[in-house]
């Protein structure tokens, strides 16, 4: 059985900062606070709208929910780039870096869709505001919240399985910061 998979390495390297690595540490404190701040924020967010039951409301939901997207977003390429440079081993494997690309990718396909079922909330509170209470119960806003978040993760799982069954680099190293699809594709097919 013939393999499909032709990788000639088991990684690149991510060659984003390494015209300015004499500003490591500078950029390193840069990016940690704001990493620390985004999570702070969206935390703070995520532990108001938690306690006051007045914010126990169909926006607030969808608000709670867009922190948590952002949460993982910045979780998930953050913390490479700040070990990219401390330790100066901008090396990836090739498995993370799909990782890193499906995650990035199906929180940005969730993103969207939580904005659609954010307008549509405000519409029915403008345009519907005596019905609002039984359109937008708690069951119903739970459940859109459930259908922006599935087809987030699943709509661009056979992409990401294609490309991990198909490319291979030619190139080791990839002018970014973090994994994305436009400098994978560089990398060669």
């Amino acid at each position: 059985m013939e393999h499909l998979n032709q990788t000639n390495s088991k990684g690149f390297e991510l060659v984003g900062f390494v015209a300015y690595e004499d500003y490591n540490p500078v950029l390193f404190t840069i990016f940690f606070i704001i990493y620390i701040l985004t999570l702070t924020g969206n935390i703070l967010i995520i532990v108001v709208v938690y306690y006051n039951t007045s914010l126990h409301t169909p926006m607030y939901f969808f608000i709670t929910s867009l922190s948590c997207l952002e949460i993982l977003y910045v979780t998930t390429t953050t913390p490479k780039l700040l070990t990219m440079l401390v330790t100066k081993n901008n090396k990836i494997s090739f498995c993370w870096c799909l990782v890193q690309m499906y995650i990035v990718h199906s929180l940005g396909i969730t993103e969207c869709y939580l904005f659609v079922i954010m307008a549509i909330d405000r519409y029915v509170a403008i345009c519907k505001p005596l019905r609002y209470s039984i359109l937008m119960n708690t069951r119903v806003v739970r459940n859109l919240i459930l259908v922006c978040w599935m087809p987030g993760f699943l709509s661009n799982s056979s992409s990401f399985l294609y490309f991990s069954i198909v490319f291979f680099f030619v190139e080791e190293s990839c002018q970014s910061l973090f994994c994305d699809i436009v400098p994978y594709l560089q990398l060669g097919m």
